[in-house]
């Protein structure tokens, strides 16, 4: 049986896991909105933005993949992940510069999300790319630190 376990996946899922948590302390993000004095249909539209970016722009980041291969897209995916969360620290109100951002962020992720997973996809074996996918995937599930196996704290 081919390995699965490389040093290229491990990083990659390390890779993986760290994205996912940055993108899951969002968590109270509609209840900074609500401090900034957003309303239940303005939080729904801002909360839904990085998803819409996501599925419009998606399939470029794939055909960009093809083109120029994954590292450039997981790297301009990180580097504009970290500015665009450092962007949040700067409202202090509701404005259209957070739509914007909210876009941004929304692009951000779905480069990392479609490099990183299509460069998990090649460095595994074909023979095992169902479990290595499924694996992967669980790299992308940060638990809450008050949540154990069956209960909570």
């Amino acid at each position: 049986m081919e390995r699965l376990y490389t040093r290229p996946f491990a990083l990659c899922a390390l890779a993986n896991f760290a994205q996912a948590v940055s993108f899951s302390l969002f968590l109270h993000f509609p209840g900074f909105l609500k401090e900034l004095g957003a309303g239940e249909s303005e939080v729904g539209v801002l909360v839904a933005l990085p998803a819409l970016a996501a599925v419009a722009l998606g399939p470029c980041f794939g055909r960009l993949m093809d083109r120029h291969g994954r590292r450039p897209v997981i790297v301009a995916g990180n580097l504009l992940n970290v500015g665009v969360v450092g962007l949040y620290m700067m409202f202090q109100a509701l404005s259209p510069a957070l739509y914007i951002v909210r876009v941004l962020h929304g692009v951000a992720e779905t480069m990392l999300y479609s490099g990183l997973f299509t460069y998990a996809a090649d460095t595994m074996p074909p023979s095992r790319t169902a479990q290595g996918l499924a694996l992967f995937g669980v790299s992308a599930m940060p638990r809450s630190p008050g949540v154990a196996i069956g209960r909570s704290f």
